[in-house]
């Protein structure tokens, strides 16, 4: 794949997981910042400081990953507890019409189950949203995006393209 065709597919891809929510040249500077950054230990650590730098020294085949990471923290679900990760979905949402973390009478007895009822709530308040479990965080748990459902075939397509691990949370 060429450097031209590997922006434009990084272009699109953080397009989407943004549900298109910034400009156009925006996302195009973002994407040429990951792409610079993921490059070398160096210039990851110039991009993001020397936390990035030494994540990126020992595993350098997650440099593209730890880059997006670093650029849409604001859209990522990040916790290291399945009633912190539905804290940070909570947030994503405008609206509060999606229930609290259920303490007191837990529909579900594993992390698998916890998937299953997120996306039973989605699919009941914001059915056009679904979970996206978005590679591994470095220094948590769980990492995941809220995604629009009729994007997510395009977003897994992408992700594989670009070697991103990425698959729905279900």
């Amino acid at each position: 794949m060429t450097e031209t065709e590997r922006l434009s597919q990084l272009t699109r891809l953080l397009n989407l997981l943004t549900g298109f929510d910034q400009k156009e040249e925006d996302i195009a500077a973002i994407s040429q910042s990951v792409l610079t950054a993921s490059a070398s230990p160096a210039a990851m650590g110039e991009a993001y400081g020397k936390h990035a730098q030494n994540l990126m020294e020992h595993d350098p085949d997650g440099a593209l990953i730890l880059a997006i990471s670093y650029e849409l923290d604001d859209y990522l679900a990040l916790a290291d507890t399945v009633d912190e990760l539905w804290e940070e979905i909570l947030a994503a949402f405008e609206s509060q019409d999606l229930p609290a973390f259920p303490y007191e009478d837990m529909p579900f007895q594993d992390v698998d189950g916890f998937f299953q009822w997120a996306n039973e709530q989605l699919q009941e308040f914001h059915p056009a949203y679904c979970l996206l479990e978005f590679a591994q965080s470095y220094d948590e748990e769980f990492q995941l995006i809220v995604v629009k459902r009729e994007s997510l075939e395009e977003i897994l397509s992408l992700c594989e393209k670009l070697d991103i691990p990425a698959q729905p949370a279900e």
